[in-house]
């Protein structure tokens, strides 16, 4: 059976797959083409890119962020409440996510606003442990901040998150 082996994958989301074909006239038949979605590891994904004969770029679509749209950013960081907490290294958060937005500047020193294909809203946010909040002398820089929050208007945003970190923090990719 011809099918997709995974071959690497970027922080952004963007997996390129090896495909087992006999021909590149085979490999792009079992993608169907450049333009087309497919599923890999049950999560839709959207071709980008054909680096050789045999092997195709794909971006998943298992969320998306304020990194990847503008428009994540005004609907996921207002009005979330907190659903639950994560204990992660702010590298492995970058790893997830992408860069932080700056937050509040206020209570909040670096926020991810996120949102899921199944619609669920999620933020991952620190709070009030943070320079901003407690000063240089007693807060925590950003970048060894280890307690995060995590918001959300219900509680699927917490199983969600903590999904894509986890999977991080082994080296592996969610299934969706």
């Amino acid at each position: 059976m011809k099918h997709l082996v995974k071959r690497e994958e970027t922080h952004v989301r963007e997996v390129t797959y090896e495909v087992e074909a006999d021909s590149p006239e085979e490999a792009r038949q079992i993608v169907d083409n450049q333009e087309c979605w497919i599923m890999v590891e049950d999560v839709c994904a959207e071709v980008v890119d054909w680096e050789m004969a045999n092997e195709v770029t794909v971006k998943t679509m298992k969320f998306e962020t304020h990194n990847d749209n503008p428009a994540v950013e005004e609907e996921a960081c207002n009005g979330t409440c907190l659903q639950g907490e994560i204990t992660a290294d702010y590298n492995e958060l970058v790893m997830a996510f992408g860069e932080p937005t700056a937050g509040d500047e206020y209570k909040v020193d670096a926020e991810w606003c996120i949102k899921f294909a199944n619609g669920t809203i999620a933020t991952v946010y620190n709070w009030k442990n943070g320079i901003n909040y407690c000063g240089p002398s007693e807060g925590t820089p950003t970048e060894q901040i280890t307690h995060w929050h995590i918001g959300g208007f219900n509680p699927d945003a917490v199983d969600l998150v903590r999904g894509e970190v986890f999977a991080k923090q082994r080296g592996g990719v969610t299934s969706g």
